[in-house]
């Protein structure tokens, strides 16, 4: 035997159609990049450079000289890598979570000044100058490019002087890695 829905029901029904349809939408529309998004990904994959061996050849030189002179530095690069691998990667980078980003730029900015008094490599000191005024720059104003920027001098330097070897491409962002 069959119960007739009613008008409660029916609203009922339509209600959950009309949430879960419009629920449906906002999920996709946003997690979903835009043709715009996808081609500014494409660009900023070219930007970086593939590993050809005279640049493997370069980073094992660094490695073996800069690296070595810089371990607790290498230390703290990998951490912070780390941080920016997990709060920027997958796309993560479109939806940053200030305070965390915020805070981060904080601990850079208290460790760094340190390293940079005690470093011996000019090259290494002036991105170590760098990350400082781009970490400011976070604490500043909500930029994401700034984010991102900060992400790749990580990277390129734990490729320097850790053997980080979790990587396809070099950003060469640093001085380090570009020293002849």
């Amino acid at each position: 035997m069959v119960k007739k829905i009613g008008i409660y029901g029916w609203t009922f029904i339509i209600t959950i159609l009309i949430v879960g349809i419009s629920a449906a939408t906002v999920y996709f529309m946003f997690s979903t990049p835009s043709s715009e998004e996808k081609a500014e990904v494409n660009q900023e994959q070219t930007k970086a450079e593939d590993i050809d061996e005279e640049t493997a050849e370069k980073i094992k030189e660094v490695q073996a000289t800069v690296g070595a002179e810089h371990r607790d530095l290498g230390k703290f690069i990998s951490t912070v890598h780390e941080f920016y691998n997990d709060t920027t990667g997958y796309g993560a980078i479109d939806h940053l979570n200030w305070e965390e980003q915020r805070k981060m730029a904080d601990d850079i900015l208290s460790t760094l000044s340190g390293f940079i008094e005690t470093a011996s490599d000019e090259n290494l000191k002036s991105d170590l100058q760098d990350i400082q005024r781009l970490a400011n720059a976070v604490k500043e104003e909500k930029g994401a490019g700034h984010v991102r920027n900060l992400h790749r001098y990580f990277h390129d330097l734990d490729i320097a002087l850790n053997q980080y070897s979790n990587y396809r491409q070099v950003w060469n962002v640093t001085k380090t890695l570009a020293a002849e």
